[in-house]
């Protein structure tokens, strides 16, 4: 409800009875639901078996994460395609991700993004750093609600108002 609040004008109230922790959480999906860019993107390591991947998804209520290495560089990007007909749960990640991830650098406009996302035919764009490190994420869907909810209400980062 708090989403569909802020995209239509208004801001986005979370329910008071909630405990404090389930507040941040809702704000927090509040905040992502609508961002231009989402700047903390959610990322596991290389490492992880593909069950830790697919419980993560589900807890975070995402699509898709972000690879990073021990240095925490982005090496990779799995997706629920990646992990729908993957048998073996035990698998790393590093076996079954994406591995040559189409990136964009910091600072990259919207309409660029758009760009990049339909000439790869991707729906996620990791943006990082001249050194690898990721900045943040733009998606499909993200851009796709900018363009679906222009009067949207939105904070100095372009992020859905929540209260």
């Amino acid at each position: 409800m708090a989403v569909a609040m802020a995209r239509a004008g208004g801001i986005g109230i979370i329910h008071r009875f909630l405990t404090i922790k389930e507040q941040a959480n809702e704000v927090l999906k509040v905040k992502r639901s609508g961002s231009v860019m989402i700047e903390n993107p959610y990322a596991i390591s290389f490492d992880k078996t593909v069950q830790y991947a697919i419980n993560y998804a589900e807890e975070k209520e995402i699509s898709g994460l972000l690879v990073i290495d021990s240095n925490s560089k982005l090496v990779g990007i799995v997706t629920d395609r990646d992990l729908l007909f993957e048998t073996d749960s035990t698998r790393l990640i590093k076996d079954v991700m994406t591995k040559d991830v189409v990136t964009a650098k910091l600072g990259v406009s919207l309409d660029e993004a758009k760009k990049i996302l339909h000439k790869h035919r991707i729906e996620k764009l990791p943006i990082v750093d001249d050194s690898g490190f990721i900045k943040g994420l733009i998606t499909s869907k993200d851009i796709t609600n900018i363009e679906d909810y222009p009067s949207a209400s939105k904070d100095k980062k372009g992020r859905p108002l929540v209260g």
